[in-house]
């Protein structure tokens, strides 16, 4: 517990303020939907491949790199889907558009907690893993096939 406590807290906020950085970096590059993706497929690729190697979990190297990436990809994710949102709120109302989309965020969040805990009740949590592996690879797919184009919208 004190170890997971320690890479959490000291190396997963080392990380995730380092990809922060970076990952605005990268928006100004790659553009807000294009990041959105490979963040995406990346998260997509590193729950399924990390949920089959549960078994060597007790490895000191591979949990410390599992709790940071673990760590790091809720930030991205965030860096990736503000530009988003913000291009989503309408002018003028603006300024209680994007509160509540933040809300929404947060509200997931805690709805995500909360779910987990009653999933790891009845099930493990490299299956809870592996599952949100395969819903995700769903939604990159369906993402890479349908190819969202942007709307321009109107004031």
């Amino acid at each position: 517990d004190a170890d997971v406590s320690i890479l959490q807290g000291s190396w997963g906020s080392l990380a995730a303020f380092v990809l922060l950085l970076g990952g605005g970096v990268l928006v100004d590059r790659l553009g807000t939907a294009r990041l959105q993706y490979w963040v995406m497929v990346g998260y997509t690729f590193f729950l399924l491949v990390f949920s089959a190697l549960a078994p060597f979990w007790h490895i000191r190297a591979l949990g410390f790199a599992g709790l940071v990436l673990m760590n790091v990809a809720d930030p991205l994710l965030s860096v990736a889907a503000m530009p988003l949102l913000m291009a989503f709120c309408r002018p003028k109302i603006e300024g209680s558009q994007f509160p509540t989309y933040m809300a929404l965020v947060n509200l997931c969040g805690v709805a995500s907690s909360y779910l987990n805990g009653w999933l790891l009740e009845v099930t493990t949590a490299p299956l809870i893993g592996l599952a949100c592996g395969g819903l995700m690879l769903g939604l990159v797919v369906a993402l890479r096939r349908l190819r969202p184009q942007p709307v321009l919208v109107q004031a």
